[in-house]
């Protein structure tokens, strides 16, 4: 895990109804 992917994590964490926004923005072939 890169620092910046523990950054992204960690405002996931801090902001949780963000985390499909970003599941559809930066990797929907895991969740289409």
């Amino acid at each position: 895990m890169t620092p910046k992917s523990f950054y992204y994590v960690i405002k996931i964490t801090q902001c949780p109804s963000m985390l499909s926004v970003l599941i559809n923005e930066a990797m929907p072939e895991y969740y289409t």
